[in-house]
C-alpha cells in the first residue's frame, strides 16, 4: 500500500453541528461570559491578572462574534479568519456604544450597568445566534473548525520546511503581537486615575440649589441638606461641621470677622470611592444676631477643640457660606368688633 502524498491528504471532518443551533463555539462563548462575571465579583480574584485574561476578550471579541454569529449562520457567509478579524472589529465598536448610551442613563458608565448591558447584549444576540443556525441545514451550519485549525498549524506555522530565518521571523511577530494586546489590555482595564477631589455642597429644601430660604425667622425650622461626594480613589473618613456665625462689620477692613461661632451640628461618615452621602439638616435661628452658617468639611484629619474662629475655617479641607436676613415674625393685628 503506497503512502498518500502530504498535498493529497484527506481533510478531518469539522466538528459535528449540534442540532439545537447552540455549537461550540457559542457554548464556549457563554462559559467564557460566565466565568469572566465570576472573575469580576469574586473577591482575591477580582483584584488578580486571572481577571484581566477573561475581561479581554470579553470587551473586545465576544459581542462581535456573536452578533456575526446571527449576521452568518452558514459556514460559507465567511471563513474562519474572517469572523475572527470582524469580531475583534465589531466589539472594538459595540463596547463604546453601550457605553454612550449608559452615558445619558441614571447609572452612568459604572461596571455593574456595564456588565449587566453587556452581558444582556450578549445572551439575547447568542438567542438570536441558536435561531438563525438552526433554520441552516446542519451540513451547512457553521461550526468551530477545530481539525482545520490544527491542520493549518502543523501545516504553515509550524514551519517544519522553512529555514531558520522564517522560524526567528515568525516567533518575533508572534512576540510583537503579544506585547500590542497586552499593553491595549492593560490601559483598558487598568486606567491611570484622574483627578483626586471631594464634593460638599449644600442644598435647599427640595433638594435643589435654588430652594435656599432667603428670609429667616428666629426658632422656626427649615429644611436643608448636606452632601459629600467621595472622588478620592480611596475610603475616606470624613467630617462635617456647623456653625452659625455671628458677624460683625468692620468697615474699615471692609471684611466681616467671625465674632461668634455657635456649633449646631458634627457628625462623621465613612465613603468610598465614587460614594455619596447627603444628610438632612434643619436650619433654625436663635434669634437675630446670627446671619450666616458655616458649614466645615475635614477631611480624616479633625483640628482639636481648641482652634476656632477663622483658622478653624481655613483648617477645614472644604467649606462652605451661607448668608440670609432675618426678620421678626408677624404678628396679626387684633380687631375688636363694636357691639
Amino acid at each position: 500500500m503506497q503512502p498518500i502524498p502530504p498535498d493529497q491528504e484527506e481533510t478531518p471532518p469539522s466538528v459535528s453541528p449540534d442540532k439545537s443551533g447552540l455549537s461550540g463555539d457559542i457554548k464556549i462563548v457563554l462559559l467564557w461570559t460566565a466565568l469572566c462575571i465570576l472573575s469580576i465579583y469574586t473577591p482575591v480574584i477580582n483584584e488578580s491578572f486571572f481577571r484581566l485574561i477573561l475581561a479581554l476578550p470579553l470587551i473586545l471579541f465576544v459581542p462581535g462574534y456573536v452578533l456575526l454569529a446571527v449576521l452568518f449562520p452558514d459556514s460559507s457567509d465567511i471563513d474562519t479568519i474572517e469572523r475572527i478579524v470582524l469580531s475583534i472589529g465589531t466589539s472594538i465598536v459595540i463596547t463604546p456604544l453601550i457605553g454612550l448610551c449608559l452615558n445619558f442613563t441614571p447609572w452612568g458608565i459604572r461596571l455593574d450597568p456595564l456588565i449587566i448591558s453587556l452581558t444582556a447584549i450578549i445572551v439575547v444576540l447568542v438567542i438570536f445566534a441558536g435561531i438563525r443556525r438552526n433554520q441552516t441545514s446542519p451540513e451547512s451550519r457553521y461550526t468551530l473548525p477545530v481539525p482545520e485549525i490544527r491542520q493549518t498549524i502543523n501545516k504553515e506555522w509550524a514551519m517544519r520546511n522553512g529555514s531558520k530565518k522564517d522560524r526567528i521571523l515568525f516567533f518575533v511577530s508572534i512576540f510583537v503581537i503579544l506585547m500590542v494586546v497586552l499593553s491595549v489590555a492593560l490601559v483598558i482595564t487598568l486606567p491611570k486615575p484622574g483627578e483626586k477631589f471631594s464634593e460638599f455642597f449644600i442644598l435647599g429644601e427640595n433638594r435643589t440649589a435654588d430652594s435656599y430660604p432667603g428670609i429667616v425667622i428666629p426658632n422656626r425650622s427649615y429644611p436643608m441638606y448636606v452632601g459629600i461626594g467621595n472622588h478620592e480613589f480611596r475610603n475616606v473618613n470624613y467630617s462635617v461641621e456647623i456653625y452659625l456665625i455671628s458677624t460683625t462689620a468692620n468697615e474699615t477692613a471692609n471684611v466681616a470677622p467671625h465674632s461668634m461661632m455657635l456649633p449646631v451640628m458634627r457628625y462623621s461618615v465613612t465613603l468610598s470611592h465614587n460614594e455619596t452621602s447627603i444628610i438632612p439638616f434643619d436650619l433654625i435661628i436663635p434669634d437675630k444676631n446670627y446671619a450666616r452658617v458655616d458649614f466645615l468639611l475635614f477631611d480624616e484629619i479633625v483640628p482639636s477643640p481648641d482652634i476656632t474662629g477663622p483658622a478653624r475655617v481655613n483648617a477645614s479641607y472644604r467649606n462652605l457660606h451661607y448668608g440670609f436676613n432675618v426678620t421678626s415674625p408677624v404678628v396679626p393685628k387684633s380687631t375688636s368688633t363694636l357691639r
